[in-house]
């Protein structure tokens, strides 16, 4: 008699800890990278590009972090035109883009959660297309 109450019990408590699980698997929010993924595949020969671009180059992107900003300082001379994304993996409500007028770009630390971001800049300096990507962990 005392083992049938123990299998059911057990059978009980296996249930619970599965239903526990779905519960969790649907309520759980699971973020595309991007949501026009494919065509951004499509144009990926622009970043190889790119990425060949900057690695000719004699100096390289400096992002750096003060204490209470972030500098990010683009090699190169003439007109830039480019843009840069702080890419949350974590959070796509955390990410954040800015338009890149000139070599030069301070931001407030006060604008970011901390944590981990992938700095991916794009930009176009006479006429030569350029992109890079880096780690940066905010404090």
């Amino acid at each position: 008699m005392k083992w049938s109450y123990g299998i059911v019990l057990s059978f009980v408590f296996f249930m619970g800890f599965i239903l526990f699980l779905v519960y969790r698997t649907m309520t759980t929010n699971i973020d595309l990278v991007a949501e026009d993924y494919y065509a951004q595949e499509i144009a990926y020969q622009e970043v190889i590009d790119g990425k060949n671009n900057y690695n000719e180059l004699d100096t390289k992107l400096e992002v750096r972090q003060t204490s209470d900003s972030i500098l990010l300082q683009v090699p190169g001379s003439g007109v830039i035109e480019g843009k840069v994304l702080f890419y949350r993996p974590s959070d796509k409500q955390l990410d954040q883009e800015m338009v890149l007028k000139d070599q030069q770009l301070s931001l407030s630390k006060s604008r970011f959660t901390s944590g981990h971001y992938v700095v991916k800049t794009t930009w176009k300096a006479d006429s030569v297309s350029y992109f890079n990507e880096q780690s940066l962990f905010i404090q």
